[in-house]
């Protein structure tokens, strides 16, 4: 036999030693490993082919594939038109994600006595002949960008794919091709289990290669590491066997119900104070169990939800401050802090010049450096943990004036004094740097202090920070209610706060809000007031000088600003790096860079560069691409 199509799932159950006569290999049906390619690829032409049955089969073929390569699924074959088009019908460009559309000779009529599904698949072609029809596949690809070829065509995902855990849309393929990385896993499906709570539960069937037995939580720690905390799989079922349909293709129906074990660290509550902090935690994160030893930002918490624990702590008679979730966000570590409270205490760790929001636990972690925004606090950042990988250490610099001192007159000046607090926490690089609008600008200057000093510089990321200019001088000026905003309180009974607001009015409205920040007086929005002003001078005086690297960079589309002005973008700071550019751009305003939202496509992005993930991008029916 020279020639041959095997369905992935059979595929992968073969060992290719020794099967010499097979010259051209031809796979489809299922997720197509980059591992599966690198074993079945060497010496022979090995093509991963697309095509649902409605189109007769294969309609969309590669040139053969390499076997270290990135995975594709090609373009039409004679007799195949194919168009990927967004949710209006227009054709999207090179790189946009849309449907796949199929249409030509090789299209099925329809669904048997199914009308009603046929209309909906089978639809109207906007770019054929008048009576022409097309399928809607339900799978999302896009052109490949720069592909020598314009029919190279690279697959997404399914529409249908997709879940949502804890706010969080996730892409179950992503988490296969994690534990695809694992040297024992011969084949990895994760699906989304709705438990009997209600709760969406991800649950992962794993095929140990044969000859190799990986345990559950030596794969739980494996797919940690390549993979963001709420994306890990709550149950893993180990399989003897996959469990495969007449025609070759994986039986989902045949798979064993998901057994949910208190594995991993759980420890059931203790305390009464442990057990109102857990039972808060679970019912704000929507998480079906919480355990005294689960972080509340690792588990998707973020400044925001921080606030309505509190709220809910206060209704059960625990009167904390928000300050206290930062730090040891856990139930047990809470609750120790709750036996001893002292507010004052409270707000100085929480104001202290490095924040640490997931602090260090060896002396060979290599932390993520978060330097704060023009309000001078760091708090903002803690929403990352949940996209960040659990053994990554976070660390937030804050301005010296909202613990009293002195305020900066100038960003190399506040870049200086942060280098201490970074080498005190990290001798020696390589360092990792994170800010946020000023707090951007002051990251680009200890970056470069950092080089001056021959320390390596791995990772320098930027959001929404540009050089301010005269001309954006005035209006950046903040107001008080402007201050107020940083703490997500900026309506009062569903209205806007009043521009004229001042000091006095600001801490009464504080503590007339269930207090979860009532522990600012005016003295402290005094301060953070007067350092959000000198800030917005700093930025105006800065003139950066070149970092040699590159710069990841997250641009706030919908902020009129940057709309208004063409140098406010990313591309602006070309000339103050030797590197390349890589841009992000987010549908959200400058103020809104650390809502849940806007972290959910920050935080992947820096896990993927913090940890040298390969940027995972589906291509085939659940293939994956994988590009440093």
């Amino acid at each position: 036999i020279t020639h041959a199509f095997i369905t992935t799932a059979a595929l992968g159950t073969v060992d290719p030693a020794g099967v010499n006569s097979l010259a051209h290999v031809l796979t489809g049906g299922e997720a197509l490993p980059p591992e599966l390619l690198a074993r079945w690829a060497p010496g022979r032409n090995f093509y991963n082919v697309y095509g649902p049955t409605e189109t007769t089969i294969v309609t969309l073929m590669p040139q053969p594939m390499s076997p270290r390569g990135p995975i594709t699924i090609g373009g039409p074959i004679r007799g195949v038109a194919a168009t990927v088009l967004d949710r209006r019908l227009h054709p999207t460009p090179i790189g946009v994600t849309g449907e796949l559309q199929l249409a030509g000779s090789a299209l099925a009529r329809g669904y048997l006595n199914r009308p009603g599904l046929t209309a909906q698949r089978f639809v109207a072609d906007p770019y054929g002949a008048p009576g022409e029809r097309m399928y809607r596949t339900g799978d999302l690809v896009r052109w490949r960008d720069g592909a020598k070829s314009a029919l190279d065509v690279e697959y997404v995902g399914r529409t249908d794919h997709q879940v949502k855990v804890r706010g969080f849309r996730i892409e179950l393929g992503e988490i296969d091709v994690a534990f695809a990385r694992h040297a024992d896993v011969e084949l990895a499906l994760t699906i989304g289990h709705t438990t009997q709570a209600g709760v969406t539960a991800l649950v992962s069937y794993v095929k140990a290669r044969n000859g190799s037995a990986p345990s559950v939580p030596e794969l739980l720690e494996h797919v940690a590491g390549h993979v963001p905390n709420y994306m890990v799989p709550q149950a893993i079922m180990l399989l003897d066997e996959v469990p495969l349909s007449p025609v070759g293709k994986l039986d989902r129906a045949r798979l064993p119900e998901p057994v949910f074990t208190a594995s991993g660290g759980y420890r059931a509550p203790a305390t009464v104070a442990e057990m109102a902090l857990c039972a808060v935690f679970t019912e704000v994160l929507g998480v079906e169990r919480v355990g005294v030893d689960d972080g509340f930002f690792e588990l998707g918490g973020n400044s925001l939800l921080a606030t309505k624990v509190v709220a809910a702590l206060r209704e059960q008679g625990y009167d904390m401050p928000v300050q206290m979730m930062f730090g040891d966000a856990t139930p047990a570590g809470i609750a120790a802090k709750l036996d001893d409270l002292d507010p004052d205490a409270v707000i100085e760790a929480a104001t202290s010049p490095v924040l640490a929001i997931r602090p260090s636990t060896s002396p060979h972690d290599t932390p993520l450096f978060c330097v704060h925004p023009a309000i001078g606090l760091a708090w903002c950042y803690a929403g990352l943990l949940a996209h960040l990988a659990p053994q990554r250490p976070v660390y937030g610099l804050q301005a010296p004036h909202v613990s009293g001192d002195d305020s900066f007159i100038s960003i190399p000046e506040a870049a200086g004094h942060y280098v201490a607090h970074i080498k005190s926490i990290q001798p020696h690089g390589p360092y990792h740097l994170l800010g946020w609008s000023l707090g951007g600008l002051i990251a680009q200057e200890i970056a470069v202090q950092l080089q001056d000093a021959g320390e390596d510089v791995a990772l320098l990321a930027m959001m929404d920070s540009y050089q301010l200019g005269d001309r954006w001088l005035d209006t950046s000026m903040p107001s008080v209610a402007d201050i107020l905003g940083e703490f997500g309180a900026d309506l009062v009974d569903g209205e806007p706060l009043p521009a004229d607001l001042d000091l006095n009015e600001a801490a009464d409205l504080l503590r007339a809000q269930a207090g979860p920040f009532a522990a600012l007086s005016v003295e402290h929005l005094q301060r953070l007031y007067t350092g959000y002003a000198d800030g917005t001078v700093m930025a105006n005086r800065f003139r950066p000088r070149t970092f040699d690297g590159d710069l990841v960079f997250f641009t706030a589309t919908a902020d009129e600003i940057n709309a208004a002005d063409p140098s406010r973008c990313a591309d602006a700071w070309q000339p103050f790096v030797t590197g390349n550019i890589h841009n992000h751009d987010l549908p959200c305003r400058h103020a809104a860079m650390t809502t849940p939202e806007s972290l959910a496509a920050i935080g992947p992005v820096l896990h993927r560069h913090l940890d040298a993930v390969p940027d995972i991008t589906v291509c085939g029916s659940g293939q994956k691409e994988m590009r440093p």
